[in-house]
């Protein structure tokens, strides 16, 4: 490890950020401590040296920034993002925080934030955003902020997944965007960074289950997962798969479906369209590899409750992945991602399923995610419930997990 723990106080560490100074890496970062034996663990900001980035040497002693006011609890002090800002010549660390008396719960967590002219001295300057949600766990964590052309970007966690804002500056006023999601609750904490061509690649993790159970409580590591962000012409961002980390696959395969009722399916195996008027239509496809990319093209025709595809079916068992434009929600197996605009239009869909993880990309913009280890049938299903739906540009290809 590069910085592992190595003091008796030290109970554990939270999300930190490197930053290259004068020669120097300086790893910022927060340990939970229980300096008072009474198991009531405290957090401050600490901050350990390296020439190479991977040897670190903390600073003794490790205290950095104490809580700055009695106003915070002192349980809340963490995740320290430091970066350089051009247009202000400051150096900025937001550092998450929880308000210890507040009128609202969603008032509770918020952001802080330090400047610093030298990078030695750091300055308290206090709010810098309070995303204002108050169900699950709501205090922002695992924050960043870049600017990309004219825009600045904060990103930060609640619950699992990262939502962004925008500003014209540095310390806004922020915009929450209508669709400010990138990702699902199950993949978490990702951290940013420049690539060529104007490109912005994003890394975070998806946590394992626990016994590997499809219901098992998810936890700490896992597996890397990238994705890469794209910016609209309004400053409003899309996050894709990075083309690079594509699995390789192989020829599509031919698709075979069983007999299916032509009254409400017309069409062939790869472009067909479903109505179910009187409550329900479906068509099914066997031999389908468990390991497979699966694209196509969703096309609304009428006022549907709900569409979508079963995946890895067996025995009436199987990962929904359903589409409701009602409510602007789209589910995979049993996580649901919220605030789906556009599912009233054609959108595409990119389904990756690899081992235990099953991904899907949704109209080129999100991406939701889930880690799905019990179900491995060869069967899929298309589906539409009371309405009329075109399925088009079908194809399923197998991954070819050696390459």
């Amino acid at each position: 490890l590069a910085l592992p723990i190595t003091m008796p106080h030290e109970l554990s560490m939270c999300t930190g950020s490197v930053f290259y100074f004068k020669d120097k890496y300086y790893a910022f970062y927060a340990p939970r401590t229980d300096l008072n034996n009474d198991n009531s663990p405290e957090e401050h900001i600490s901050v350990a040296e390296s020439k190479d980035n991977i040897t670190y040497k903390k600073k003794k002693p490790d205290t950095l920034l104490l809580r700055p006011s009695d106003i915070y609890d002192n349980v809340s002090m963490r995740d320290p993002h430091v970066f350089w800002d051009e247009e202000t010549k400051l150096y900025y660390m937001l550092v998450t925080m929880a308000y210890a008396q507040f009128d609202f719960t969603n008032q509770q967590g918020t952001l802080a934030y330090y400047t610093s002219k030298d990078f030695k001295n750091w300055e308290f300057k206090g709010e810098f955003y309070t995303p204002g949600y108050g169900n699950g766990f709501a205090i922002p964590e695992c924050s960043e902020v870049f600017k990309w052309g004219n825009w600045y970007y904060l990103i930060f966690k609640t619950s699992g997944g990262n939502r962004y804002r925008m500003s014209k500056s540095v310390t806004g006023p922020w915009i929450a965007p209508e669709e400010d999601f990138l990702g699902s609750d199950y993949a978490m904490v990702f951290k940013s960074g420049e690539f060529k061509n104007n490109r912005r690649i994003a890394v975070g993790f998806i946590p394992s289950r626990k016994e590997n159970k499809d219901d098992g409580q998810w936890s700490y590591a896992g597996n890397l997962v990238f994705r890469e962000y794209l910016q609209n012409e309004d400053g409003t961002l899309r996050c894709v798969y990075p083309q690079e980390m594509i699995p390789a696959t192989g020829a599509p395969v031919t698709l075979k479906q069983l007999p299916a009722d032509k009254q409400y399916f017309t069409g062939d195996a790869t472009n067909f369209e479903l109505n179910s008027p009187y409550g329900f239509a479906g068509i099914k496809y066997e031999n389908i590899p468990v390991d497979a990319r699966i694209t196509f093209t969703i096309t609304p025709e009428s006022n549907y409750i709900e569409t979508g595809v079963l995946l890895r079916e067996k025995d009436n068992k199987y990962y929904k992945v359903s589409f409701s434009h009602r409510s602007n929600i789209v589910e995979l197996g049993n996580n649901t991602i919220y605030d789906v605009a556009g599912l009233r239009n054609p959108f595409e869909v990119d389904i990756i399923m690899k081992g235990d993880i099953i991904e899907m990309q949704i109209a080129g913009k999100r991406i939701h995610t889930n880690r799905c280890p019990e179900k491995k049938g060869n069967l899929m299903s298309f589906y539409c419930h009371n309405g009329k739906v075109k399925i088009s540009n079908l194809k399923v290809y197998p991954l070819l997990l050696n390459k």
